[in-house]
């Protein structure tokens, strides 16, 4: 199979159509994929990741000064907007890290993941 990961907002830019969503999600609780998925045991498990990777992109984005400038209350908006899909709060606290320093002439680097199976 198709061994490579893609960001589900690529994917939906990619497959979506006006009408309806690209795709069904199927939730199995057996038998879970390990050597294909990230396999995260709690809720608090996937915020960590979800917050280190978030952590990651700006630190090569704004050299960490967007997140380090944000509340505890911020990153805690920012993982409850995704998670109950309220984009509005989401977006708040996410446009911080999405602004553009023209100040440097645009973002130092921009951040993306490459999964592979080796």
């Amino acid at each position: 199979g198709d061994s490579r990961h893609y960001p589900i907002g690529l994917l939906f830019d990619l497959h979506a159509s006006n009408t309806a969503l690209p795709w069904n999600i199927i939730v199995h609780f057996k038998n879970f994929p390990e050597s294909e998925l990230l396999h995260c045991l709690t809720k608090d498990a996937v915020e960590a990741h979800f917050m280190s990777c978030i952590k990651e992109a700006d630190a090569l984005k704004h050299k960490s000064q967007v997140i380090n400038e944000m509340q505890k209350k911020d990153h805690k908006q920012l993982w409850m907007g995704l998670q109950n899909d309220k984009f509005d709060q989401f977006w708040a606290i996410n446009r911080k890290l999405m602004e553009y320093p023209t100040e440097e002439g645009g973002f130092r680097y921009v951040p993306f993941r490459i999964y592979q199976n080796l």
